[in-house]
């Protein structure tokens, strides 16, 4: 009865109707202390249903998202229906575990789900969302070309945009945020201990960090089977990357064929087919782009 009554209310928000009216409710409850504590309510009543659980100090619209599953509906319902019972799933820069969820539901008892968040404050979430699936392991971990203790920073507003700084450049970074020190290691390390010989799939939202975590794993990219990483020029931009340097790395790692979902430009999905694209037909279509659009890219070999 509980599972009935939650798949009503995720697909409640998926309803026009009710859409529409959400759209309009949802921002006058908001805008009052009231209204914020009975949608404080309301979440904390979802997460204990669902067993997910989320970053208090985070936006409240942002944890309905991740809680209703409603963040990224398009590369969910991609990795929906790639990740399989028994598949090896690498996720990188897990947050409280959005995806990872996803991933350990999908692989089953015989998959494998390993999750690497390294802020200290969301990493006990995240270890408590996936307590229940004992195929995942959490771990408190950046994945970096460096090894040893490196720079967190958080942005104030959302944990969601956390980047490590070995960056050259952190131009586009938030203005207000918190630090922390953290371990970081290459992620071929990390799967050398792990005795991880082949990852079906590995995701990295790391806010820019994607081509140093790729570079990081040297001839281990050999035994990754499918990559789907965040790209968004700005942060790549922080890190002195760019979406040309993320393409050529993955190419040099033998993937061959490419596709951009979930994309967003200024801040709206944008609805269109996506096809199988080579490296340079994906630079083309981002030539057309404005700077600030963001979408995942998914690398197949």
């Amino acid at each position: 009865m509980r599972a009935k009554a939650l798949a009503w209310f995720r697909a409640l928000p998926r309803q026009p109707l009710v859409a529409g009216v959400a759209r309009r409710v949802y921002p006058l409850l908001e805008s009052t202390p009231l209204g914020r504590r009975l949608l404080g309510l309301v979440l904390g009543f979802l997460e204990e249903a669902e067993s997910f659980y989320t970053f208090p100090q985070d936006p409240l619209r942002w944890r309905f998202a991740l809680v209703l599953r409603l963040f990224e509906r398009e590369t969910m319902e991609y990795l929906r229906s790639r990740v399989e019972p028994g598949m090896t799933v690498v996720d990188v820069g897990t947050n409280v575990g959005y995806h990872a969820r996803l991933f350990a539901e999908s692989v089953g008892s015989g998959g494998r789900v390993v999750a690497l968040e390294p802020n200290p404050e969301v990493y006990p979430i995240l270890r408590r969302n996936l307590n229940r699936f004992p195929q995942a392991l959490a771990l408190q971990l950046a994945a970096s070309t460096v090894q040893g203790p490196v720079v967190l920073q958080v942005p104030k507003r959302i944990t969601g945009g956390a980047r490590i700084t070995t960056a050259p450049s952190q131009k586009s970074f938030e203005d207000s945020f918190s630090q922390h020190v953290v371990e970081a290691k290459p992620l071929n390390a990390i799967l050398s201990e792990l005795h991880l010989q082949r990852v079906d799939l590995l995701k990295i939202d790391a806010e820019g960090a994607e081509v140093d975590i790729l570079r990081s794993l040297g001839n281990a990219l050999e035994t990754v089977h499918e990559v789907v990483c965040e790209l968004l020029p700005s942060n790549l931009q922080a890190f002195g990357e760019t979406p040309e340097n993320l393409l050529a790395v993955l190419s040099s790692g033998g993937f061959r064929r490419f596709a951009i979902i979930d994309l967003h430009v200024d801040g709206r999905l944008q609805t269109r087919p996506w096809l199988w694209l080579s490296a340079a037909e994906v630079m083309g279509l981002v030539a057309t782009l404005p700077p600030d659009f963001g979408a995942n890219l998914v690398a197949r070999r």
